[in-house]
């Protein structure tokens, strides 16, 4: 008969779909002659020349699943072993179906077990549950063992990984192993020794159990890991933080290290030796209970400052368990970030480390410091003043002796300064008023006065104010300050000097002053203190100018003779 293979509509037979869905064979021995056959079935089987049909349909698991239909071309009865012969061709047929799907499947399981293995970093590898014999290994092996699979798969290879296995980790994956096979699922770190160079690599292996449809555990399925690498990362980091932990316990400043929302995380012995907090009641704001209370509010202020400008830097007093005295102390910090972001940004702020340091000591000796220059600085104001009625005793009534007397005057002003000054400096602006001032002429509509905020350290702010006197005295007597129309200007600046380095900028200028003809008779005490003693004392640049319309002066000074904010913002 020509084939068959292809769509047919059956559902015209009598009683063929009821005889699918029940799985009882179907017998027809004539279709001209069924019980009410249609018309259209009729017509079609005896196109294709077929008489009778014998139907064996297979039901498998409660589904109808396929029919075998064996036909013929004449009216034929099928026998009862007919039938039967039938219905077991049919089993047996789909029982090969299914075997050869399954066995195709298996192949294809393996061949993707097989691909996945190869392309694996990691040791995978299968051994029998009962002689724990590898029957599998995967190419990693090699890499990480230094031992080809060949070599590793011969003899009593059990034995063979066990003597890869440094000796003081052997009884220990043994152990592993002997649990697997009693149904454990382990994971285990061990040493081995690679054969071809003798370099000692770290596994972490994972060993599980395979058990067969009964439950047994038939096999042994393993991963293994090589963790060398992330081994010897991690003794360098102990290491690294037990040095760091030593240089920090051992240092005389109290160390500590903070979240980046400023809770500590840890603090070192120092600190819960001087405080005697414990190392939990240090964690997070604990710390601040050993601050004196009248200084908790500044170091929290002083953390929110430190988030946004990444820096720490406060002074406040911490109490000391053995006597309950309260010690001043500075703590500093800066913070450890993130890598860095898009364009090279800063890394985020992941935590603080910092320090803690007694300046109790300090702080005593800058008080003592300054109460001794106060001291100092009155009993200089007094020799002067010894000087000057001493003077006045000594020497007549000359101009002479008025300029010595106004000279020892300037000096008795700055050593005034000085003394109520902190930090042993004062405020560049403040010279200035005050020597004008004491010229008669500091608040007058014709003098300009102007500047940023500079201050002059004391071994500075005395040469300053001296040429500052003698400038104004001149001004008083033949310039700007003497005559009605004319104009003074003294104004302060920063500037880049030689090098890049900021420099203060010092011009005295008058105008429309009516000046004598020629150049100054003589070099006075003025000119030589500008144009001498302040390039040898102070390493600065001057110039004095004796101009048709007043006297032009410029006294630049480096920045080792300034300091201040404005000095802060030029760098």
């Amino acid at each position: 008969m020509p084939s068959l293979a292809g769509f047919h509509d059956l559902s015209g037979i009598p009683g063929f779909i009821d005889h699918m869905a029940t799985g009882r064979s179907l017998n027809v021995p004539d279709f001209a002659n069924a019980s009410l056959p249609t018309p259209r079935v009729v017509e079609m089987y005896a196109a294709m020349g077929m008489q009778s049909l014998l139907a064996a349909p297979l039901v498998k698991q409660g589904r109808p699943t396929a029919v075998l239909v064996m036909v013929d071309t004449e009216k034929r009865v099928g026998s009862e072993r007919a039938v039967a012969l039938i219905g077991e061709v049919a089993d047996r047929t789909w029982a090969a179906l299914e075997r050869a799907r399954a066995e195709g499947a298996l192949r294809e399981s393996e061949e993707r077990l097989r691909q996945f293995g190869e392309a694996s970093l990691d040791v995978l590898w299968i051994r029998d549950a009962e002689t724990l014999q590898w029957t599998y290994l995967t190419p990693a092996f090699e890499t990480i063992h230094g031992l080809s699979r060949e070599e590793a798969l011969t003899g009593d290879n059990y034995r063979g990984w066990q003597d890869l296995i440094v000796a003081e980790d052997r009884a220990y994956a043994v152990d592993k192993i002997s649990r697997v096979g009693a149904g454990e699922r382990v994971t285990f770190e061990y040493c081995i020794r690679r054969p071809v160079d003798g370099e000692v690599r770290w596994l972490r292996n994972t060993d599980f159990p395979m058990r067969d449809g009964a439950g047994r555990v038939v096999r042994i399925g393993g991963v293994g890991h090589d963790i060398t690498t992330l081994k010897r990362v991690q003794a360098a980091m102990a290491d690294s933080e037990t040095r760091l932990r030593t240089l920090m316990e051992g240092i005389p400043q109290l160390v500590w290290r903070s979240g980046k929302d400023g809770l500590w995380t840890w603090a070192s012995p120092q600190w819960m030796s001087l405080t005697g907090q414990a190392q939990a009641e240090s964690h997070g704001f604990g710390w601040i209970d050993a601050v004196h209370p009248d200084d908790r509010a500044a170091a929290m202020q002083a953390w929110d400052r430190a988030q946004p400008h990444g820096r720490l830097d406060v002074e406040y007093r911490v109490r000391r368990l053995s006597d309950s005295a309260w010690l001043w102390h500075r703590t500093r910090s800066v913070p450890v970030r993130d890598a860095p972001g898009p364009g090279g940004a800063e890394g985020p702020i992941t935590e603080w480390l910092g320090t803690t340091t007694d300046i109790d000591d300090l702080r005593r000796l800058q008080d003592e410091q300054q109460v001794l220059v106060a001291e100092l600085q009155h009993r200089t104001r007094n020799l002067l003043a010894v000087v000057r009625n001493v003077a006045r005793r000594s020497i007549g009534p000359s101009p002479e002796r008025d300029e010595y007397d106004a000279r020892l005057a300037a000096l008795g002003r700055v050593q005034g300064f000085l003394s109520r000054s902190p930090g042993y400096s004062v405020p560049l602006g403040d010279v200035v008023e005050a020597e004008l001032q004491a010229a008669g002429d500091g608040a007058s509509a014709k003098v300009e006065v102007a500047g940023p905020a500079v201050d002059l350290p004391g071994e500075s702010v005395q040469a300053v104010a001296l040429a500052l006197h003698e400038l104004a005295t001149n001004a008083v007597k033949y310039g700007a300050m003497a005559q009605p129309s004319a104009q003074l200007s003294v104004t302060w600046r920063i500037e880049a000097g030689e090098g890049g380095a900021p420099c203060l900028v010092i011009d005295w200028r008058e105008s429309r002053v009516a000046m004598p003809a020629g150049p100054p008779a003589r070099r006075g005490y003025g000119t030589e203190l500008i144009t001498r003693a302040l390039p040898y004392q102070l390493r600065a640049e001057t110039a004095l100018e004796f101009m048709p319309d007043g006297v032009r002066c410029r006294i630049i000074l480096p920045a080792s003779a300034f300091s201040g904010r404005a000095e802060k913002e030029f760098a």
